[in-house]
Formats: structure tokens, C-alpha cells, sequence
């Protein structure tokens, strides 16, 4: 549901501090009058204003104000509210293109928001990508300490990381079992799928088979 423009006064605030934050940040700009066809001559109020119409516009002009106070970078987010990512983990920042292009287009054609269903799966591939992304990095976290050695050659880790070593063990065993769970879950529910699958598929057959009989007879 859009908010409508007679709802603006309520919204005000909203986009006059968005707008602050935006302009400190460099992540909203005046007209573009040098692409052509594909020139955006509208004004950031106009752009701003745009914003304020869409459910998906009021949600980034929130996101802006509360990452400024918590010191970040603006950063886009799904329909859930949660960071969006890039392949490598990282969070996407909300730009002056980000703005005019995906947000508040020219001409007011905002894109479809993602359906719930929709949205949960883009966020999951997200997390997915994310925690591959974090597997790497420990791993080569690991690899550091373990090249870090004393004056005689033995790793500062084999000498001094018991402790160390023990927390480390202790959280990847915890993170290990709950991924052999989510494993056996999903092999569990796939193979459901499949069975049911199969049911239907010789039930299709069981009946094309009757109605062939019946026609024959």
C-alpha cells in the first residue's frame, strides 16, 4: 500500500531529516542533463518527495536516519528490513543512482516489491552467499595464526592458544552439529518432496491408464 500524498504532512520530519543525512552523506544530488535519454532532470526535493509516496521510499528514509545515528553508512534494505548484500557480504549503500533509478524512478513507475514468499528466499541466497563469504575468512583467518610463530620457530598458537584453541574448537563443534541438523532436515523434507512427487506422478499414470481402458472398451 503506496502512502498517499495526503499523508505528507505526517511524513515531513521524516524527509527533512532524511534529506539532511542524505546530502552530509554525498548520497543525493541535483539533475542529471548529460545522459541523454537517460538524463534525470528532476530535483532532489522532487526525488525526496517521490520517496515519501512508497511504502519502500518511507522505509530507506528511515533506514537513513537510524544508520546515521548508530555512525554507518545509509544502506539499502529488502521489504523485510533487513541489509541488503553484494556477492561478497557486504552491505549496499544507498546512492544518489540507487535513489532516482530503483527507488523513485522517473516518470513514478516504482518497481514491484518482492512477495513475501519472494523476499524470504532473495534474503536467504543472501545469508547463504554471506556465510560462505565468513567460512573463507576464518579459514584464512586461521591459516594466519597459524603462520605466527616465536623466536624458535614453533606457532605462537601450539604455545599460547589453549584457551584460545579450546573456544575456538568448542563454537565450531556447536555451529558443526547444528549444520548436520539443518542437513538432515533438508535431506529428510527433499526426499519427502520426492516421494509425494512420485505418488502424484503414478497416480497421473493410474488414471491415464482407466481412461484408456474405458475408451477402448
Amino acid at each position: 500500500m503506496q502512502a498517499g500524498k495526503e499523508e505528507r504532512p505526517s511524513s515531513t520530519e521524516l524527509l527533512v531529516r532524511a534529506a539532511y543525512v542524505l546530502a552530509k552523506r554525498n548520497a543525493i544530488s541535483g539533475p542529471r542533463n548529460d545522459l541523454g535519454a537517460g538524463s534525470d532532470r528532476r530535483s532532489a526535493r522532487v526525488v525526496l518527495e517521490a520517496l515519501a509516496d512508497t511504502e519502500s521510499g518511507l522505509r530507506h528514509l528511515r533506514q537513513v536516519i537510524e544508520d546515521d545515528r548508530a555512525g554507518d553508512e545509509p544502506r539499502q534494505v529488502d521489504d523485510q528490513g533487513q541489509p541488503r548484500k553484494d556477492g561478497e557480504g557486504s552491505d549496499l549503500p544507498i546512492t544518489n543512482d540507487f535513489l532516482r533509478t530503483s527507488l523513485a524512478p522517473k516518470g513514478g513507475v516504482a518497481p514491484q516489491p518482492l512477495s513475501p514468499t519472494a523476499a524470504v528466499h532473495d534474503h536467504y541466497k543472501r545469508g547463504v552467499l554471506v556465510t560462505k563469504e565468513a567460512l573463507r575468512t576464518l579459514e584464512m583467518e586461521m591459516r594466519n595464526l597459524a603462520g605466527l610463530k616465536d623466536g624458535n620457530g614453533m606457532p605462537l598458537i601450539e604455545r599460547e592458544g589453549r584457551a584460545h584453541a579450546r573456544l575456538l574448537m568448542d563454537k565450531l563443534q556447536d555451529l558443526a552439529a547444528e549444520a548436520q541438523e539443518w542437513w538432515e532436515k533438508a535431506v529428510e523434507a527433499q526426499s519427502t518432496t520426492a516421494n509425494t512427487n512420485a505418488s502424484d506422478e503414478e497416480e497421473s499414470e493410474a488414471k491415464s491408464d482407466e481412461e484408456d481402458e474405458g475408451e477402448a472398451a
